[in-house]
């Protein structure tokens, strides 16, 4: 089984590196490489910074919060996590990655930046909620306090990343791979960025709205205090929920239903709603 989840992570990629064509007045056009498709999903995901191939200097603002089981990875402690974003409170659900080294870890993206205070504080309300019977040792997460060390490999955001002196890659996986990889989590071969950015585009960022409501769960549930990103306490109600292609069989809608809602919701950017609905238009005879 775990041959098979590799080959099919390794397997070659559909598309070639998007190309750009560039045009200077009174010069003929010219081509240029532009970002792949994996760099431009980090960044749509997770801010400039993800998948930069340098440390990153300034995480006091950020996008993304990395939450991470290890030594060893075991995947059935954070499904749980990953199955009540997506199946109990409606919301885009995070990414799977495994870190080429002995952990698993679950990436979520918020559509507007905010502080590593609070990103820092969702975090422990996610520990404290989920994970409370596990040793601190065998937890990362992503943002850390200034006056906290973290157990992160250098460069932990730049996925896939090769793990200097081996043949282990780290990568994204998917959720019904993420099992698989529990004793051994890494690939042993790179991962084709075509592939890994397939997985990304499937996914969605939490708006202010919903990483507020899952605070003030997570607050209420817990005597962690969070502070809310853009809401006060009173007026925080449950979010309108995202349309997400991860749904496994206890959510299951039909491609033209996933459209629509997408099309529909207005959480989601105005273009992603436009490409929506151009996706729609040879089926709307049927709707």
């Amino acid at each position: 089984m775990r041959l098979l989840a590799k080959n099919w992570l390794n397997k070659k990629p559909s598309s070639k590196l998007p190309i750009a064509r560039m045009k200077m007045s009174g010069a003929a056009s010219f081509l240029i490489p532009s970002k792949d498709r994996l760099a431009l999903e980090l960044e749509r995901l997770y801010g400039r910074f993800a998948g930069a191939n340098t440390e990153i200097a300034d995480t006091s603002i950020t996008r993304v919060m990395v939450l991470e089981v290890a030594r060893p990875a075991d995947w059935a402690l954070l499904a749980p996590v990953w199955h009540s974003f997506v199946n109990d409170w409606k919301l885009p659900p995070p990414a799977i990655a495994v870190n080429g080294v002995d952990g698993i870890q679950l990436w979520f993206s918020v559509s507007n930046p905010f502080s590593a205070q609070i990103g820092h504080q969702f975090l422990d309300g996610l520990v404290a909620h989920f994970l409370p019977d596990v040793s601190v040792n065998r937890i990362g997460c992503m943002p850390m306090l200034a006056a906290e060390t973290t157990d992160f490999q250098p460069g932990f955001l730049v996925i896939p990343r090769n793990l200097s002196g081996t043949d282990r890659w780290s990568a994204f996986i998917t959720r019904d791979l993420a099992a698989v990889f529990g004793e051994e989590p890494w690939v042993d071969v790179p991962p084709q960025r075509d592939q890994q950015a397939d997985m990304l585009s499937r996914l969605g960022s939490m708006t202010p709205d919903q990483f507020d409501y899952v605070l003030a769960k997570l607050s209420q549930s817990h005597s962690v205090k969070i502070e809310a990103l853009s809401l006060t306490p009173s007026t925080r109600q449950a979010p309108e929920s995202t349309p997400s292609a991860e749904l496994g069989p206890e959510g299951q809608i039909t491609p033209t239903e996933f459209l629509c809602a997408a099309m529909n919701n207005t959480s989601l950017p105005m273009s992603e709603r436009i490409a929506a609905a151009s996706a729609l238009l040879p089926y709307s005879n049927r709707l």
